[in-house]
């Protein structure tokens, strides 16, 4: 469920660290330019891009991101 808050938008990049896994990493970027790495996850590892990818999505939502951009 998004939030009323407005943290800008989080930068991740996405791999494929073996075959079939999957995983994104990401560091938050608030609209004050400050990093707060301990507010969110570092990563997320999954057996699909696609499902790793919604899952982030989902995630910066919630958090209150207004959306991912993918690097």
């Amino acid at each position: 469920m998004p939030t009323d808050r407005n943290l800008g938008n989080l930068h991740a990049r996405i791999a494929e660290t073996e075959p079939g896994l999957f995983k994104a990493t990401y560091v938050e970027e608030t609209t004050d330019g400050e990093v707060h790495p301990a507010a969110i996850p570092d990563s997320h590892i999954g057996t699909s891009s696609e499902g790793v990818r919604m899952w982030v999505e989902e995630m910066a939502a919630s958090m209150g991101y207004s959306g991912v951009i993918w690097e």
